[in-house]
């Protein structure tokens, strides 16, 4: 109900305000000669250590430009195992009510913002495509999330999985999309197999894929694993403001937390 889906969102918004203020140093999360040092804990896999300093001048921008005061990690977190049970538990009791007016809000919030720092993305240089696991080179691509993450450091592109080729068995039906409104179209094309392939119409969840694998594992360098995905979300949910930091924490703080501390 309502005063339940507010009350994720004040929790939300509290979790993001108990977070800005663990820095260290000139109080923005880094002194200037330690901006790009990698946090202790951080994983060091070959071509991935700490920071990627292209992407933090992007995040810098986009929000100096929407007036966000960007607070970066002082550390690379360990996953609290008991809050992680509760977010799982939570997560599990919460209503699936896509229409519930607070629900609509928070997503085409995240939708709105997501794309807005897409295309900061795009204009700094970079670009994606749809990988096509047909393809042998893509299939190796895909092999591990860490050469998305080195493609995107060497050569400013990244491959995506789309979509529309793990949800369900089948292809996605008008009642999934009004079911849920990450499977919205934004209206974007990215060519499928490389930079050069035919273009595929682009999700609202594809393109949030692209920009969180950016922002939150290719900002600071953090992994796939449970203690990734919570340091990937400590390093996303920065860049958000208003019922979009409910949504976005659901997506990648809830869902995380449920994967590896929930019922399953």
């Amino acid at each position: 109900n309502l005063q339940d889906t507010q009350k994720q969102t004040n929790l939300a918004q509290d979790e993001k305000r108990k977070i800005q203020p663990e820095r260290t140093g000139d109080g923005r999360g880094r002194t200037e000669s330690r901006k790009f040092t990698p946090l202790e804990g951080a994983p060091a896999v070959p071509g991935i250590n700490g920071p990627d300093p292209q992407l933090v001048g992007v995040a810098e921008k986009y929000a100096a430009d929407n007036g966000i005061d960007l607070r970066r990690q002082s550390e690379y977190v360990e996953v609290d195992e008991q809050r992680a049970k509760r977010i799982a538990d939570a997560y599990e009791q919460m209503a699936d009510n896509p229409q519930d007016p607070k629900v609509k809000e928070a997503y085409q919030d995240l939708i709105n913002q997501t794309i807005a720092q897409y295309q900061a993305l795009v204009d700094a240089g970079y670009k994606f495509w749809f990988m096509d696991l047909n393809i042998p080179s893509n299939e190796d691509y895909a092999a591990s999330p860490y050469n998305a993450l080195r493609d995107l450091r060497q050569n400013k592109e990244m491959g995506v999985f789309p979509t529309t080729d793990g949800y369900g068995e089948g292809d996605i039906t008008q009642e999934q999309i009004d079911a849920n409104p990450l499977l919205a179209d934004t209206g974007i094309k990215l060519p499928v197999g490389g930079i050069d392939g035919e273009m595929k119409p682009v999700l609202a969840n594809d393109l949030f894929r692209a920009v969180h694998d950016a922002f939150g594992h290719g900002l600071e360098g953090a992994g796939f694993r449970a203690r990734g995905e919570e340091n990937a979300w400590q390093a996303h949910v920065r860049l958000f403001t208003g019922p979009a930091v409910a949504a976005i924490t659901s997506e990648t703080r809830g869902q995380n937390s449920w994967l590896n501390y929930g019922p399953f």
